[in-house]
């Protein structure tokens, strides 16, 4: 009896190893480091490309915990925006995504960004290109075209 609870007790671990996360290029494979799946209040992910001009522009996406509405999210992104004087260039707002663009200054270098937030139940889904502005002619569209591949699964 107490072999038959161990083996049970074992299978019932072999979905959460076996559904571990794991990323691919062409040069290498690694697997993300183990979490209970829950990534609320986390940035899981984080893709540089090469660095340029003192900066690696990125994408990454951050998991935010979040209960308003997405109408409610925009607004609080814009009054931040406004109070770190970035400028607003490009804005998209449907029920439950919201685009931005923007631009400003961030650690003394000028900066732009591309962003997207997914909605879906309590979690907002933040997917942002960073550059600095500079980059932004050369890299933004390869950018933008990773932030627009973002899927949810489920």
């Amino acid at each position: 009896m107490k072999r038959l609870f161990v083996t049970l007790a074992l299978l019932a671990l072999a979905p959460a190893v076996a559904a571990q996360d794991s990323y691919q290029n062409r040069l290498f494979t690694i697997n993300a480091p183990a979490s209970s799946g829950d990534y609320a209040n986390s940035q899981p992910v984080l893709m540089s490309l090469p660095y340029d001009q003192g900066f690696a522009p990125n994408v990454n996406v951050q998991v935010q915990v979040y209960q308003g509405s997405m109408e409610a999210y925009v607004q609080l992104s814009e009054e931040q925006f406004r109070a770190l004087n970035w400028k607003l260039i490009k804005k998209g707002v449907t029920e439950n995504k919201a685009l931005f663009e923007y631009a400003g200054e961030y650690n003394g270098r000028a900066m732009h960004w591309y962003t997207e937030a997914i909605r879906r139940g309590d979690r907002v889904y933040l997917i942002t290109a960073t550059t600095l502005e500079a980059q932004w002619s050369s890299y933004g569209s390869r950018l933008i075209a990773s932030v627009q591949s973002f899927r949810l699964r489920q």
